[in-house]
């Protein structure tokens, strides 16, 4: 049977067609000598590669550069160098700068970097600040995401939250000790709050000049003031005088007198008196540096008298002469 435009192959062309071919296709994926990556070239990659290297350079220019830096793609692989440690001696790029104090204080985080950055911006943080925090003070970088930063400054944690119209400060929890050290525990307790952008660097000062030590003769002070104040509030609600007789020109005070200051008092404001005393008194001992005057005043020198009786309790009090407002609150009863 024969079939209608039927042709025969040509396997001789055939096999010649893809004889051609297969030396064409070898030829095609044989590198050229200027496609083979020079020696230079390889090491630059591979120093690269390792993340023990964070610094780089050029031999000529001898500028330091973030690893990252988009200036680092400009440099030679013949002239290319890296560093392992920043050296703070060499010529500094100012365009990564701030990328390079924080790449030789994280941890562990290099693809952190960018946010650990963009973190410090929101902090109003300037160059100068960020070298003294993470130089001069220790800081620790610990976590960073898109809306918070945490870190660790002279063995206190620290976390600032980042909202749309504030920043959150807040400080790690502890408890203290009875030698009055303390135990950290988990946790954070707030700080401070900024309402506005302009003032979130005081953050960053606030945690700085942070010492517990500081803390505690705050509290100490804090408290000893609040017992200076309750005290000078009782000294002032206190009379140390009382009236126990009235004439036509004249009223009779009976007085606690504070190491024979009253007379001195009195006489400073020349107050025209009649002082009898001292006066027997149970609730003053013999011994003590107080005793009861009586005082015949004239009316037309009374309120002198009070103020000279003012200045007598306020002479006791800066003294440190506390028990003189129990012995003026016995008078007080006992008349």
């Amino acid at each position: 049977m024969k079939l209608k435009n039927y042709k025969p192959l040509d396997t001789d062309k055939i096999m010649k067609q893809l004889h051609n071919g297969k030396a064409v296709s070898e030829k095609a994926v044989e590198p050229s000598l200027s496609q083979i990556p020079s020696v230079a070239h390889r090491r630059r990659q591979s120093m690269m590669d390792n993340t023990n290297y964070k610094y780089a350079y050029s031999r000529k220019k001898l500028i330091l550069h973030d690893k990252d830096c988009e200036s680092v793609k400009h440099i030679s692989d013949e002239d290319f160098e890296m560093l392992t440690t920043f050296d703070s001696q060499m010529a500094l790029c100012s365009a990564c700068y701030r990328k390079m104090l924080i790449r030789a204080t994280v941890v562990n985080q290099p693809r952190k970097i960018n946010l650990y950055v963009k973190a410090f911006d929101r902090l109003c943080c300037g160059n100068k600040k960020l070298h003294k925090l993470l130089f001069d003070h220790k800081a620790q970088l610990i976590d960073v995401d898109p809306n918070s930063l945490t870190i660790i400054v002279n063995k206190d944690k620290w976390l600032f939250q980042f909202h749309s119209d504030k920043l959150e400060l807040y400080h790690n929890n502890y408890v203290v000790n009875d030698d009055l050290t303390r135990t950290f525990t988990p946790g954070f307790h707030l700080q401070s709050v900024y309402r506005e952008p302009r003032y979130y660097g005081l953050a960053l000062s606030e945690i700085i000049s942070y010492s517990w030590n500081a803390h505690l003769k705050k509290e100490k002070d804090s408290a000893g003031s609040s017992y200076y104040e309750e005290l000078k509030a009782k000294f002032d609600t206190v009379k140390n005088y009382k009236q126990i007789k009235e004439s036509k020109y004249h009223i009779t005070f009976q007085l606690i007198d504070y190491n024979y200051q009253a007379l001195r008092f009195i006489s400073g404001d020349k107050i025209v008196v009649n002082i009898r005393g001292p006066l027997p008194c149970d609730y003053i001992g013999r011994d003590e540096p107080f005793a009861m005057l009586q005082c015949r005043v004239r009316k037309s020198d009374v309120s002198a008298f009070k103020h000279a009786m003012k200045l007598l309790k306020d002479h006791a009090f800066s003294n440190k002469e506390y028990e003189y407002i129990e012995v003026c609150q016995t008078m007080e009863a006992e008349l």
